[in-house]
């Protein structure tokens, strides 16, 4: 009767062993790569839903654009509406929204700039502006926006129009 184990034993053990460390290892990997792009993309739409709906939403209430204060066509865009401070209150104000670096921010009344975006980087912003035949005005708006880096790098499109509610009443 034999005690113990030969050297191939040894050897095959150790072998399924490293296998089944490796798989562990690659399927951990891999989880971790899924989970960092989820998490990217994850942030990348939640900042350009929230910056696109606070974009339409000051462009509704607006009565007219600045023009000259606007940059159309290009990136980085900029957009700077005469409008209100709040539905409830008509006091006259101007909010402009442009980029400053990667982040989308939002002056109002020539103030500071205050961040609409977070953890997300606008890599391109155009706004576009259009008139009807009964001087209805719209702005359509395009971005582009990144989360993420490296194997986990994550760019979103986003793309939106609205109608200055004041233009056609």
């Amino acid at each position: 009767m034999r005690r113990g184990a030969s050297l191939l034993e040894t050897v095959l053990y150790i072998a399924l062993v490293v296998f089944l460390l490796a798989a562990v290892l690659t399927t951990f990997i891999q989880l971790s790569d899924t989970y960092q792009r989820a998490r990217a993309k994850r942030v990348a739409n939640q900042n350009g839903l929230a910056a696109m709906e606070r974009m339409l939403r000051e462009i509704r209430l607006a009565h007219d654009i600045d023009d000259a204060g606007s940059s159309f066509g290009t990136h980085p865009g900029e957009l700077t509406l005469d409008t209100i401070e709040s539905p409830s209150d008509p006091t006259a104000t101007t909010r402009r929204f442009s980029l400053s670096g990667t982040a989308l921010v939002l002056s109002e009344g020539g103030g500071a700039d205050a961040p609409l975006t977070s953890g997300a980087r606008i890599t391109d912003l155009k706004f576009y502006s259009t008139t009807t035949e009964r001087d209805t005005r719209a702005i359509r708006i395009e971005m582009t926006v990144e989360a993420g880096n490296g194997e986990s790098l994550i760019s979103l499109p986003f793309a939106a129009s609205a109608v200055l509610r004041e233009t056609y009443q």
